[in-house]
């Protein structure tokens, strides 16, 4: 099973339209931070029922802080507790910043919650480090939980904000010069009759063959 957890809601619409092709009806989206919501997922009453209809789930919503709890929910919900193994693929907007800086912050995150008795009373889990790779098991089982970092230069809104002007308004590039959400919430008002979701969705489309979106692809399985 993969689970993408994606920054936002935006992020949650582009990424669930660009797996449709390849999981048709069988993409679970959460398009807000319900964290319990999640958490019934991979619970002991659902957890059989969702990996045999949904391959992918993708969560989105909350921004960094609510993908760092999303990761330990998971992360404590299924390992050890199954003989399965897990995908997951943590998506952020880079901001600007190096994605090795990232990866680092991801790793360290990762090694305080392998380290914390308070989540793991009786055994502690093994991290390993392979690469762009993070696994985590358990002795409790065979379990395999395995954590990918992927990256969206900038924002996924500026990425579709840049990519819009050049397909719908090629000569406005006073357009840019707006911060990407006011630019985005202009352009679905002047194209899309202000629905936001169907930008991001036709969006995704215009942007499959960029890399940030090819790892994605690339690496869920």
């Amino acid at each position: 099973m993969n689970v993408l957890l994606c920054e936002g809601k935006n992020d949650a619409y582009f990424f669930d339209e660009t797996m449709k092709e390849r999981f048709t009806n069988q993409v679970y989206t959460i398009y807000n931070n319900d964290l319990s919501k999640l958490q019934e997922m991979f619970g002991t009453n659902c957890y059989n029922f969702v990996k045999g209809h949904f391959p992918l789930i993708i969560y989105g919503d909350g921004g960094k802080l609510f993908i760092k709890k999303a990761l330990r929910r998971v992360i404590i919900d299924t390992l050890g507790k199954n003989n399965d193994e897990l995908h997951i693929i943590m998506i952020l907007d880079d901001g600007g910043s190096p994605y090795e800086e990232l990866k680092e912050a991801l790793s360290e995150e990762l090694d305080s919650l392998s380290g914390d008795r308070s989540k793991f009373t009786t055994h502690l889990p093994n991290l390993e480090n392979n690469n762009d790779l993070f696994i985590l098991t358990h002795p409790r089982s065979r379990g395999i939980l395995k954590v990918r970092l992927a990256t969206v230069p900038k924002s996924l809104e500026e990425q579709v904000v840049i990519k819009t002007v050049e397909i719908k308004c090629p000569h406005n590039h006073e357009l840019l010069e707006n911060e990407p959400h006011r630019a985005l919430e202009i352009l679905a008002n002047e194209y899309y009759d202000g629905n936001r979701e169907r930008l991001i969705r036709d969006s995704s489309s215009w942007l499959k063959d960029e890399i940030w979106v090819s790892k994605v692809c690339n690496i869920v399985r």
